[in-house]
């Protein structure tokens, strides 16, 4: 090969290495850009689980209340035959959770089908005609990833641990109140409840933390999957909304 050809047949080389180059250097580029979408799409799918709510709510006024409970002085004149998400409580949980006739952490009489372990907190993410509320509000539900689907609530059967004195309990949610049901600031905020009580538990709940019908708590929102073994666990709370 003679000297003069060699420079040239260097540079031929040299431009067809830096097309492989720059080839191999899109192709990799492809790649990275669809893995990235591909993992933006499944933090999309995956729902959001981590119900760290920055609030743990202290010294809260709790009372008690249950499903059944008829409309007194009380309660506001407020019957619990119904919930906010179920039209009829009383059969889907099974009869009266009477507040007097206990049997353990039961009512006497019947074993409950849903949880007996639940609690009440003054937020309905649902309106009065069952529209859900507007989007801007909704998203501030620490575990909001996106619309509830039809017939379905964001906030029933969301669990909370309460704490009174030295006994933590652990309770889903299966109703709105005390006395409001739009207290956003507090629920998912660091407010103070408007009203004087800003918790509803249940018999069981009242039992275990041995409340004495009424007294002051701390509470936080709990993921599912950190619930522990109790009591509260013997039968959990699934159905949703049932007008």
């Amino acid at each position: 090969m003679t000297q003069n050809k060699l420079p040239r047949l260097i540079r031929k080389r040299a431009a067809r290495y830096s097309i492989i180059f720059m080839l191999l250097a899109a192709l990799v580029g492809i790649y990275v850009f669809e893995m990235s979408l591909h993992d933006d799409k499944l933090n999309e799918a995956q729902p959001q689980t981590q119900t760290t709510a920055k609030a743990n709510h202290q010294k809260v006024r709790a009372t008690v209340f249950w499903v059944g409970e008829a409309p007194d002085e009380d309660n506001a004149f407020i019957t619990n035959v119904a919930s906010s998400w179920s039209g009829n409580w009383v059969e889907a949980f099974g009869g009266i959770d009477s507040y007097t006739k206990r049997c353990g952490y039961n009512p006497c009489g019947f074993t409950p089908k849903e949880n007996p372990f639940y609690f009440a907190l003054p937020y309905n993410d649902r309106q009065d005609d069952g529209s859900l509320k507007p989007t801007a509000e909704l998203q501030r539900i620490p575990w909001y990833s996106g619309a509830a689907l039809e017939g379905q609530s964001l906030l029933k059967n969301r669990w909370i641990a309460v704490t009174h004195q030295d006994k933590t309990a652990y309770a889903q949610w299966e109703d709105v109140g005390p006395m409001n049901e739009d207290d956003i600031e507090y629920v998912f905020g660091d407010k103070a409840p408007k009203y004087k009580a800003g918790l509803d538990l249940s018999p069981a709940m009242n039992t275990y933390l041995n409340l004495g019908g009424e007294g002051d708590v701390s509470w936080r929102f709990v993921d599912a999957s950190t619930v522990p073994d109790g009591p509260w666990k013997a039968t959990v709370t699934t159905s949703q909304l049932e007008y």
